[in-house]
């Protein structure tokens, strides 16, 4: 049986802790498999011991028996329902990419305005991201340097000279690209900055990041995708609305001042 047939079969028996445990693992099957036995049960605020018995109840050994019947349906969810043809599977690319953006678009109004609002007003931004972010994070400095000064980016290796951190305020505010697997290092940094005042909004997934607890902001960006590898080029096009934000609260001027200095290096052919 699927893990779906399971839980229909064995419903009528569950508890309280049972049922709500089974109404997560079905809403947030993204999520769940990352999580151990321990983590799981600190989440839903019940024992471990309840979640053994909850795996046992549905046919399984323990916790670890169910986890591999997660990632598995997880895997199965993600495959491309598609013919072989290659045709095929750029199709469901971008109908999942539409489905992405359709998602992102519900993004409240009031929300993006906060964002954008903090960064505007901050001494300084950093810029966090690493691994599978690292990308975005670098462009989003690029374009804030367009329309405002003081902007940090903090890669991976900013571990090593954690020096730079001396320089963050209370005034300052982080930008922070975490998704799943949610990269050490974006987190170590993260939270260094915020245990110096700095505030945070942290650009993520639906899943739990280990810097929810600390943001200021958080926005969600969906990254259903059609293969293992999930999807990020949203986060791109959330960047670049955050700047658009940005550049409407900041000096007009400095955008100016910045084009003048790429022309006076001769920057672009």
């Amino acid at each position: 049986m699927t893990l779906r047939e399971r839980i229909d079969h064995s419903a009528s028996e569950f508890s309280k802790s049972e049922s709500q445990l089974a109404a997560y693992l079905l809403g947030h099957l993204e999520e769940a498999p990352l999580l151990s036995g321990a983590e799981l049960a600190t989440q839903q605020g019940i024992s471990p011991s309840s979640v053994t018995r909850f795996a046992q109840r549905l046919g399984f050994e323990g916790y670890p028996d169910l986890r591999r019947e997660l990632r598995r349906a997880l895997r199965e969810q993600q495959a491309p329902s598609v013919p072989a043809q290659r045709e095929g599977v750029f199709a469901a690319y971008w109908q999942r990419e539409r489905q992405n953006l359709e998602e992102l678009s519900r993004t409240s109004d009031a929300l993006l305005e906060q964002a954008c609002e903090l960064l505007a007003s901050a001494s300084r931004i950093w810029v966090l991201g690493s691994r599978s972010t690292a990308g975005h994070a670098l462009l989003t400095q690029a374009l804030l340097l367009s329309v405002r000064e003081d902007v940090t980016l903090l890669g991976q290796s900013a571990v090593y000279s954690p020096e730079l951190l001396l320089e963050a305020s209370a005034s300052d505010a982080a930008l922070v690209f975490s998704t799943r697997r949610y990269a050490r290092s974006s987190t170590q940094l993260a939270t260094a900055l915020h245990a110096r005042g700095v505030r945070l909004l942290l650009i993520t997934d639906n899943g739990q990041s280990p810097l929810l607890p600390l943001a200021q902001l958080v926005v969600r960006v969906p990254t259903q995708a059609v293969d293992q590898y999930g999807a990020s080029g949203l986060m791109s096009s959330l960047a670049h609305l955050l700047v658009i934000g940005t550049a409407q609260r900041s000096d007009p001027s400095r955008r100016a001042e910045f084009e003048a200095v790429l022309e006076q290096f001769d920057v672009f052919e």
